[in-house]
């Protein structure tokens, strides 16, 4: 999977910025996680790091919101 879509179900665009600051705020913890993963190579790691860096880069900009 290289391509994500990401859809909001919910009440509104301030909600959705609630929701993605709290996905935010745990960045690193969730980056940690996928390294941590013995069962992976350093090639899968980085592959799955990417997609959820990409995740956060999305939601980090204003243009995400409107």
């Amino acid at each position: 999977m290289r391509e994500h879509l990401l859809q909001w179900r919910g009440k509104g665009k301030e909600e959705l910025r609630e929701v993605t600051t709290e996905f935010s705020n745990e960045k690193s913890a969730v980056l940690s996680m996928v390294n941590d993963q013995a069962g992976l190579s350093e090639d899968e790691k980085a592959d799955i790091s990417g997609f959820i860096e990409s995740f956060y880069t999305e939601v980090g900009q204003s243009s995400f919101y409107t």
